[in-house]
């Protein structure tokens, strides 16, 4: 009995030892251990990371081993929060961990996590600054380190939160993704076991973000999919700000893709989009405004992106743009708006590499290109990397619109290229590769240009097919009107043809072109001036130009046409009153430096090589005129004279550069009607002066068709009389034969016109003399003479038939006026201060004499031009500035201060200054001509000093009641002449 007390007592004692056991084991385990961990936790952050940490409640379950951590918050010193959670359980499986060698947990869940992520301006990361200080480094392993084992049955993340804020920023940027969900299955370190992830979040704007597949952490590979919904290009644009060259005004993209990563063997990376679409792009640059973007798309995608890097290859099975709009307008500056999407059309700064310091090793020359174009690695250095080959199999554009505005003609030009489609095939960045184009885009919606044919990038070759129809002429008036007076109303050009190009090893580029042009229905029309002459009367006009068997190259030069077929052409030439032709008035008129330049000496050798000499040799077979007509009218007589030439047909053959090719000439027409004219003969027209036989005939003419030049110069009208004449020209290596065989018949004068302008001979008894019993005067008139000779003179026909009439041509009217009263020359000019528009003592007497000869020459005209110009608006600037500074500037330094100040109220910014410009008068040198700019008067303040200077004349003028008033004419337009002595002169014209 003693005994089984004995062992009842001593089971009760290990009972009670092991109960005491478990449950001291139990109270460390559920009550010590959370609280210990809370307070060393809280130490530890506090000491350790300057940071506080609050915890709602930690649990640990010392038989299950589970870790539970609710309401977890880690803030700054200051209360900022950086990062927390609601709730986290950790299940740690000893047992699993102990039998397999590992560090295995059942489960990891994250609930609610809510990370504030902020990059400071200095651009250190808060998140970062929570490692504990680095220790010193201890001295690497000999063996790399062995990846622990680590098995975890499910790590989730639920209903997390990361809010990102950047100050490095110009203007900070936030945004937040919630929710955030991540789930990892069965994670294990064992070598080539695959981890299941998956991964996926949210934006405020509704953006969204997954990436789901599988990795192996021996070795570390990957591969999966991920995509990208709805991401916004403002979010883009609000977070690159001025890193980006332009302006996100809006768009989103969506993209799908498969990626494949590892680091073993080598690494390799690789992915495929399926599709990359972006919607509703709109670009414009940063200094836009609110108008409209000039670059908007309506969708991109891509379709099938593949990228091996590996491989080196990008390969993107096709990109089709769908309703692309570009505004691209070119400037007053020539500069295009584009241009700015680029980046301003800045350049960067050229950089200079430092020299080396005394005795260091001069640095390695640079690589020597390969014979396949990479860069040839120095001796053992490692070959480069090959380069990137990229394909795109097509690229399609559809529905594209192009507005262009060209701003350097006035008024500005305007183009609607719409609707555009266009496709190119078979891109790869081999230098063998070759393109398929094929386009075709609307202009103005009238007309349609077709492109088609195939193109080499390298050396640049293409072989085009080209179809233009329907093109209006009238829409290049603004550039026509640059150049001419001429207004183009009509006519519609059509052009078929192929072109070839190809550049060669030298650099230049051969070009040919073969097919044919055709223009309908031209109407062209110019200034007129003069009883019964108007502004849009036709100076030219066809019903069709068709040019067939074109064949135009460069390199060689070369133009070559078959045939040209003008159908019922029409042309109108004018001498106006003021003896002005009307095709000259439709051309611009000379610069003031290129009129007055005399013409260089001109010798018989040098017009000789001119003349023979071409800088293209032309070729055309046949130009056929059909039923042609043409105008002719003399206004600066009075009466007027006009005569039409009509029904006028006939060709031209074999016409060509060539001076030893001879065009043959057969054209036949009518002078009103009823008197054929006839041309024959043989030229080298293109090189008219070194052979020309040629014989022209006009019979039957009515000789009172004539009368207003014979009652001007001749003083009587004519009352009857017809003329017939044969006229032959033959000149050989600029030597003319002519002869001017001149019948009149039945020649009878009328009624004296008692004409102020009739030569003052016996013209009656001359006719009289020289009429045979028939009334017939038969006249032959030779003339000879060389070209070249500067003696030789056209005008003895006029001699031989009229009498020693001398035609006197007031050149200088000026010169003339002043050396009857004195002045001179410069009678025809007034100079100005610049920027004022008071007569100077000197010129006004210049004026006194101008007005004393004007009232003893009734009938001339004066044209007093309203002038102002860029030396003006510089005058006016700097008055302008003078009059914002103080005037009791002391130095330079306050100068700078003053224009400092001004700059601010004027440009509303402060001054940046360049680097380099610290010293005083560099600054005041870079922002005075800021200031210059803002205070330069408008082109209206030019205009008005202009008016008031023509005005200052005018008044001048006409302060002598002799002089009318209708004779002093205000004209604008004209530019100013520079003065002496940077004077703003006013040229005045007679007429």
């Amino acid at each position: 009995m003693h005994a089984f007390l004995t062992l009842l007592r001593r089971r009760w004692v290990a009972l009670s030892v092991t109960a005491g056991v478990l449950l001291l084991y139990t109270l460390l385990g559920f009550l010590l251990v959370p609280h210990v961990a809370r307070s060393a936790l809280g130490d530890y952050v506090e000491q350790h990371l300057g940071r506080h940490l609050a915890i709602g409640a930690l649990r640990f379950n010392p038989y299950t081993f589970v870790v539970g951590v609710d309401e977890l918050k880690l803030t700054e010193a200051d209360g900022t929060p950086l990062l927390g959670f609601s709730s986290l359980r950790v299940d740690f499986e000893p047992w699993t961990s102990l039998f397999t060698r590992s560090i295995a947990f059942k489960e990891l869940t994250l609930a609610g996590p809510d990370v504030n992520v902020i990059l400071g301006a200095d651009g250190t990361l808060n998140l970062a600054r929570l490692a504990p200080p680095a220790e010193e480094a201890k001295p690497a392993a000999s063996e790399a380190a062995t990846i622990p084992r680590i098995r975890i049955g499910a790590l989730t993340v639920s209903d997390g939160r990361v809010v990102f804020e950047d100050r490095s920023r110009p203007q900070p940027f936030r945004t937040e993704l919630k929710p955030i969900r991540f789930a990892l299955t069965d994670f294990r370190t064992i070598a080539d076991y695959q981890n299941v992830y998956r991964f996926d979040a949210a934006s405020a704007a509704g953006e969204r973000f997954d990436w789901s597949g599988r990795f192996t952490v021996q070795p570390l590979a990957s591969q999966g999919d991920f995509g990208v919904h709805g991401l916004l290009a403002t979010t883009i644009a609000d977070y690159l700000q001025d890193q980006l060259p332009v302006q996100l005004r809006s768009g989103s993209v969506d993209l799908n893709g498969h990626y494949t990563f590892a680091l073993q063997p080598a690494l390799d990376v690789g992915v495929t989009l399926p599709a990359i679409t972006l919607r509703d792009v709109a670009v414009a640059a940063h200094d836009a405004g609110d108008g409209a973007p000039p670059v908007a798309v309506r969708q991109l995608g891509i379709d099938t992106l593949a990228f091996s890097l590996a491989r080196r290859e990008l390969t993107i099975k096709a990109v089709n743009i769908d309703g692309a709009k570009l505004d691209v307008r070119r400037e007053r500056d020539g500069s295009l708006n584009l241009m700015k999407l680029a980046g301003g059309g800045k350049l960067p700064a050229a950089s200079s590499a430092p020299a080396p310091a005394p005795g260091a090793a001069p640095a390695p020359e640079p690589a020597a290109p390969a014979a396949n174009g990479a860069t040839a690695a120095p001796t053992g250095a490692p070959a480069p990397a090959p380069a990137m080959r990229i394909a795109v199999a097509r690229v399609q554009l559809n529905d594209a619109a192009v507005g262009f505005e060209d701003r350097t003609t006035r008024p500005a030009a305007h183009f609607t290229l719409a609707p555009i489609t266009a496709s190119v095939d078979g891109y790869r960045s081999d230098t063998d590769a070759t393109l398929d184009v094929d386009a075709k885009l609307g202009i103005d919606g009238r007309s349609q240009l077709s492109v088609h044919g195939r193109t080499r990038l390298q050396p640049l070759s293409a072989q085009l097919a080209l179809q233009l129809d329907g093109f209006s002429l009238a829409s290049v008036q603004p550039y026509v009107a640059q150049a001419t007076n001429a207004t183009v109303r009509s006519g519609v050009l059509a052009v078929k043809g192929d072109l070839d190009l190809a550049q060669a090893a030298d650099g230049t580029m051969p070009l040919r072109f073969r097919g044919g042009v055709k223009v309908d229905d031209f109407r062209a029309s110019g200034s007129g001036s003069g009883e019964g002459s108007k502004a849009h009367d036709d100076f030219a006009r066809w019903q069709q130009l068709a040019i067939d068997g074109l064949d135009f190259s460069l390199a060689p030069d070369r133009l070559g046409i078959e045939r040209v077929t003008l159908t019922r052409p029409y042309g109108r030439v004018v001498i106006n009153p003021d003896q002005t032709l009307n095709v000259a008035q439709i051309l611009k008129p000379a610069s003031p430096a290129a009129a007055n330049a005399a013409p260089p000496p001109k010798t018989a050798q040098t017009a000789k090589n001119g003349a023979a000499g071409a800088s293209m040799p032309i070729r055309i077979k046949e130009i056929r005129i059909n039923d042609g007509s043409a105008f002719f009218a003399d206004r600066s007589i009075e009466p007027s004279f006009a005569a039409g030439i009509v029904r006028l047909r006939g060709s031209v053959k074999n016409l060509s550069s060539d001076p030893q090719a001879r065009a043959t000439i057969t054209l036949d027409g009518q002078v009103d009607r009823y008197s054929p004219v006839e041309i024959r003969g043989t030229s080298s027209l293109l090189a008219a002066t070194e052979y020309t036989d040629v014989t022209l005939a006009f019979r039957n003419m009515e000789l009172t068709t004539f009368n207003p030049y014979s009652g001007k110069f001749a003083g009587y009208n004519i009352a009857k009389g017809k003329l017939t004449t044969e006229l032959s020209y033959k000149i050989h290596q600029r030597e003319l034969e002519a002869e001017h065989h001149v019948i009149v018949d039945q020649l009878e004068f009328g009624e004296a016109t008692n004409s102020k302008d009739a030569a003052p001979l016996p013209i009656k008894l001359a006719v009289a003399l020289l009429k045979d019993r028939n009334g017939i005067i038969d006249l032959e008139l030779p003339v000879r003479g060389n070209l070249d000779d500067p003696d030789f003179k056209y005008g003895k026909i006029v001699w031989k038939v009229l009498g020693n009439i001398v035609t006197k041509i007031v050149t200088a009217p000026f010169a003339a006026l002043g050396a009857l009263f004195g002045g001179g020359e410069e009678l025809s000019y007034v100079d100005f201060p610049a920027g004022a528009a008071t007569l100077t003592p000197r010129a006004a007497g210049k004026l006194e004499t101008l007005a004393r000869a004007l009232i003893e020459r009734p009938q001339l005209k004066l044209d007093v031009p309203a002038v102002a110009g860029e030396r003006d608006r510089d005058a006016l600037a700097r008055s302008a500035l003078a009059a914002r500074l103080p005037a009791d500037l002391a130095d330079d330094k306050a100068r700078l201060r003053a224009f400092e100040k001004l700059h601010k109220e004027l440009l509303k910014q402060s001054v940046k200054y360049p680097d380099g410009t610290e010293e005083t008068a560099a600054r005041i040198a870079y922002v005075e001509p800021l200031l210059l700019a803002a205070l330069a008067p408008p082109d209206e303040a030019l205009q008005n000093l202009a008016r008031q200077r023509a005005a200052a004349v005018q008044a001048a003028l006409l302060a002598h009641p002799e002089l009318n008033a209708e004779r002093i004419f205000v004209t604008t337009g004209e530019p100013p002449a520079a003065g002496d002595d940077g004077l703003v002169r006013l040229t005045m014209k007679l007429r």
